[in-house]
């Protein structure tokens, strides 16, 4: 009977360090690259003016392209970016969905310089069957996040 409950003991040891190396192995296999040249693509359209290629690469029925249109030229008075800027990784999440809402999802935080300015785009994009794009690509100034900041506090 003693021997029963060590080799159970042993044989649930040995399941969780199994686990446990499975679960660390997975995560080392994530990077944002993907994540980090859709934002580039985005931005790099921004930098060109060009409403039509960035609408494209909204996830399907985000909004719609006239509201869209209104919306960039906002967009490109706030955020008035310029060829030869950097683009710095801040934060990155990616969740694999199953189910109805079966996907991929990632999340990031750039730091986005040029021309002496500092922004920070928050983004999110899924890929799943209905398609892939951004659901989420918000613009803040550096001065605009550190006075909300402060409002906060």
């Amino acid at each position: 009977m003693r021997m029963k409950t060590t080799n159970r003991k042993i044989l649930f040891c040995l399941t969780i360090v199994l686990l446990l190396a499975l679960m660390l192995s997975g995560c080392a296999g994530i990077s944002s690259d993907s994540l980090d040249a859709h934002v580039r693509q985005m931005l790099d359209l921004n930098v060109k003016g060009d409403a039509e290629a960035s609408y494209a690469l909204l996830y399907p029925g985000v909004t719609d392209e006239k509201t869209y249109r209104e919306t960039f030229a906002q967009i490109l008075e706030y955020f008035p970016i310029t060829e030869g800027y950097t683009m710095t990784l801040e934060h990155y999440g990616r969740t694999k969905r199953i189910g109805s809402n079966a996907g991929i999802y990632e999340d990031g935080q750039y730091k986005v310089e040029f021309d002496g300015q500092v922004f920070h785009a928050f983004v999110e994009y899924r890929s799943n069957r209905q398609g892939s794009g951004f659901t989420m690509f918000r613009i803040v100034s550096q001065q605009d996040l550190v006075g909300s900041a402060d409002n906060h506090v």
